[in-house]
């Protein structure tokens, strides 16, 4: 993945802003000079002025094109960089979270290890159920994007797009969440229209990935 990101960059890198404001700057010159002389002159164009026209217009219409192409590519590519920095960050810290919290000794170790299973019952709830899942579930939801659209307080994201997590996904089963992910037009929330959320995170999620994340979801909607 992050092969992909530096070649995409580097592909990027000429057709930056600066390239696209030229191009498209040259473009719109080139349509006041053509409409200035269209008006003073009557026999404006001939036949081969207008070909060489045509010609000029479309190059300038191409590379205006690659440009906008090319530099939504490269600031999708930086977004993309920067999410997974953010995600390996948020990693890294609930590591340090962990280690710090760790018991000293075996003897310790045994009491928090017991008192989770029978205040969990091995359901994933309680501190070390959010230990499994939670780092890898806020690295997948930072690395897919969805804080752009949706309200998340333990993943710090703030999106209006969607629907608002801590609000809407209390209450509901895993199997629930699960459907909302991988077929979002099964069952809409109240004020949003079907096409909003894309319908390819099935094939965007393998199926460890898609439990980590509907686990996590579970665990910290509304907490």
């Amino acid at each position: 993945m992050d092969a992909l990101i530096t070649l995409a960059s580097g592909e990027a890198s000429f057709f930056d802003e600066t390239f696209l404001y030229i191009a498209g700057g040259a473009l719109v010159v080139f349509a006041l000079v053509v409409a200035f002389l269209g008006m003073k002159k009557e026999d404006f164009p001939t036949d081969g002025q207008f070909k060489a026209l045509t010609g000029v217009a479309v190059v300038l219409v191409v590379c205006t094109g690659i440009g906008a192409v090319q530099s939504a590519r490269f600031e999708q590519a930086e977004r993309r960089a920067e999410n997974q920095e953010a995600a390996k960050e948020a990693e890294a810290e609930a590591e340090e979270k962990e280690a710090e919290e760790a018991p000293l000794t075996e003897g310790e170790a045994a009491e928090p290890e017991g008192d989770a299973e029978g205040e969990g019952g091995g359901s994933g709830e309680g501190p070390s159920g959010d230990a499994d899942v939670g780092p890898e579930g806020v690295a997948l939801f930072t690395e897919a994007g969805c804080g752009g659209c949706h309200t998340l307080a333990d993943a710090g994201a703030s999106g209006t797009t969607g629907p608002n997590l801590d609000e809407v996904l209390p209450g509901q089963s895993p199997d629930e969440i699960r459907t909302s992910i991988v077929d979002p037009s099964a069952k809409l929330s109240d004020g949003f229209t079907d096409g909003i959320m894309p319908g390819s995170y099935q094939n965007q999620f393998n199926e460890v990935e898609l439990d980590t994340l509907v686990a996590y979801l579970s665990e910290v909607a509304g907490n």
